[in-house]
């Protein structure tokens, strides 16, 4: 959940800079609008999962992976990209695969 931690930190605090890191496509108004506010749900998710471990694990298993689909995945398919977003098309499906592998069935 730490790298969740981080996504909703930098979506709140440096939207601009992130974006720019990567994705080769301009930064706009819009953008500048509806980043932070889904910083906050990052960060409101993480946070509300933080109380009952054998009940908020398979969400933050699914949310990690809707996350990478919804985000990195899909980003890939329509933006231009920067190197730098090649980190989260790796990271995310390999917390998912982990988030798998480490729940007891």
């Amino acid at each position: 959940m730490g790298s969740m931690v981080m996504f909703g930190i930098q979506f709140l605090a440096i939207p601009k800079r992130f974006w720019e890191l990567n994705f080769a496509d301009p930064f706009t108004k819009e953008l500048g609008f509806l980043m932070p506010l889904l910083g906050i749900s990052i960060l409101s998710s993480v946070y509300m999962m933080q109380g009952c471990y054998d009940k908020s694990y398979p969400v933050a298993a699914i949310m990690t992976f809707a996350t990478y689909f919804l985000g990195p995945y899909t980003a890939k398919k329509t933006f231009k990209t920067n190197p730098a977003h090649a980190l989260p098309e790796v990271l995310m499906p390999v917390l998912a695969g982990l988030a798998v592998a480490a729940y007891d069935f």
